[in-house]
């Protein structure tokens, strides 16, 4: 009957060393689908993540573009302000030349009225009556 209790002690020895195997297999499984279910979290939670980085990319990279875009528009119109600012300034220096020239002419119309004013007043002074009768068609011999 020993015998049979030391099998049957040894069984049930070797059948706890069992169970506590199994039970510390079962632990371990359950840690790792808990490790599993956790990366596969956090996995998840990356790629929304992700998705929701590329999305933010495509709205920058649209505004860089949009931005581009207007700086290029800005550009454009600068030079074209600029253009017409040289134009602009070129009409005005040759408007401001014509009207020099005008002034000038004018000056030397006046300058040149004024001379022959002077040279007939000179000349005038220098007539006598009887000059200025006789040039004029006039002469009679009864003027003084």
């Amino acid at each position: 009957m020993e015998a049979f209790e030391s099998k049957v002690r040894e069984t049930l020895g070797n059948h706890l060393v069992r169970c506590k195997m199994e039970a510390w297999q079962e632990e371990e499984a359950e840690r790792a689908r808990q490790g599993q279910r956790d990366a596969e979290s956090k996995l998840s939670t990356l790629e929304v993540e992700m998705r929701k980085m590329r999305v933010d990319m495509a709205a920058m990279k649209r505004d860089a573009e949009h931005s581009r875009q207007e700086h290029m528009k800005l550009e454009k119109r600068y030079r074209e302000l600029t253009d017409l600012l040289y134009h602009k300034q070129a009409q005005l220096e040759a408007t401001a030349g014509e009207k020099r020239l005008q002034e000038v002419q004018v000056f030397m119309h006046l300058f040149l009225m004024m001379y022959l004013l002077h040279h007939l007043q000179d000349r005038a002074d220098n007539f006598s009556a009887r000059e200025v009768a006789e040039s004029m068609g006039l002469a009679t011999p009864n003027l003084p």
